[in-house]
């Protein structure tokens, strides 16, 4: 039986990689053409080497940890050993030199997110080891999975305030500070996941002569995998690209200022987290005890924001509206179909309210929200 602190300790793996990974996704792109200067056009080709590169290198990470052993297991060591390196890459690549160039761009984010690679690779597979029991496997990925919507929402709601205090009007010197923040604070967290976890389960030892090749045509022949691996292309996809995009639509299409670009992203983030729960708790049987919990949650979120200003009534208003909606209609979904049906309709409700949010998002500030909402739930 894992205690209530290892599955915390591993939870606060996936809140440290989103602590970079959120910072990157919703931020990294404006960054590169709003202060370092680079055209869009260059950083989308940045963007897409770069990711060509991870390609590569995750199924190569993989196999290392797979093939290297130590007294501490096969998983954990790598948060140990690279925390530290990955937190510098992070500021680099938010440290623009006064005569920044595309290489400096090209090295740095190349170096991130290699680090990035090497560090959580290892932590997604230690959730397969710290226990035998399949229960206690999903219930470490629940804490992961909550965990990690708290590095979402501290990035979204944290990193525009922190700019402009610690800039103060220079951007160069409040996106380097924040990424200071998050890198220490993915370091100690980092550090935590490693003492406060252990590897149980042993895997049989993979032979010398196994190759690289030979482990991706073994994943290639199973055609469940490929359609997960096809599905979250397809995800990864659309998250990637609706958070870059983002602080340009609220900056460019909706005229508005970073307050609002702040408002967008952490109602969106706390919508993320009420979806989670909805799909978690609508097959339970308990499903309105459940209910009154997730709206609990949304309105203590939306108390708190109210409270430190962060969002108005009306943005509290519209995000509620929304979520409503959303929950309403995955009731229905829920009922009437089996997972794989339900999933199947979700997923195309999701590209309706993008094309809603882009036939309508620049009528203001409170349509776009509403769709960006959704889309989140």
């Amino acid at each position: 039986m894992l205690t209530t602190r290892e599955k915390f300790g591993y939870g606060l793996g996936d809140t440290a990689s989103n602590f970079v990974f959120q910072l990157i996704v919703n931020f990294l792109g404006i960054y590169y053409t709003d202060v370092y200067g680079l055209s869009p056009a260059v950083v989308g080709t940045l963007f897409a080497v770069v990711r060509l590169m991870d390609a590569v290198t995750d199924p190569l990470m993989g196999a290392i940890c797979d093939r290297v052993s130590t007294r501490w297991g096969r998983f954990r060591p790598w948060m140990l050993w690279l925390s530290v390196p990955f937190g510098a890459a992070t500021v680099l690549a938010f440290s623009v030199p006064e005569d920044g160039n595309v290489l400096y761009a090209y090295l740095t984010y190349a170096l991130l997110m290699l680090l990035y690679t090497a560090v959580n690779i290892p932590y997604c597979a230690l959730g397969g080891v710290v226990s035998s029991d399949p229960q206690e496997r999903v219930t470490v990925q629940s804490w992961r999975f909550s965990l990690a919507m708290v590095g979402n929402i501290v990035v979204s709601a944290g990193t525009m305030p922190m700019v402009e205090y610690f800039g103060d009007g220079d951007q160069r010197l409040g996106f380097q500070s924040a990424a200071i923040v998050y890198a220490v604070g993915a370091v100690v967290l980092f550090t935590a996941c490693f003492f406060w976890t252990r590897e149980r389960v042993t895997a049989a030892a993979v032979r010398k002569s196994d190759s690289v090749v030979g482990d991706l045509k073994a994943l290639w022949q199973n055609d469940q995998w490929r359609l997960l691996a096809l599905m979250n292309l397809v995800l990864l996809i659309g998250v990637v690209m609706r958070g870059t995009l983002a602080p340009y639509f609220v900056k460019y299409v909706l005229g508005e200022d970073s307050i609002v670009l702040t408002a967008l992203l952490t109602l969106g983030s706390v919508s993320a987290v009420i979806g989670s729960m909805v799909a978690g708790q609508l097959s339970q049987a308990n499903q309105a005890r459940a209910l009154w919990l997730i709206a609990a949650t949304q309105v203590g979120f939306l108390l708190f924001f109210l409270a430190v200003q962060m969002i108005d009534l009306t943005m509290a208003a519209v995000a509620t509206g929304a979520v409503v909606i959303a929950t309403a209609i995955s009731i229905l979904l829920g009922k009437r179909f089996a997972k794989v049906k339900s999933f199947g309709a979700i997923f195309l409700l999701m590209a309706l309210a993008h094309f809603c949010l882009y036939l309508f998002g620049s009528q203001g500030v409170y349509v776009a929200m509403f769709f960006f909402v959704a889309i989140m739930f």
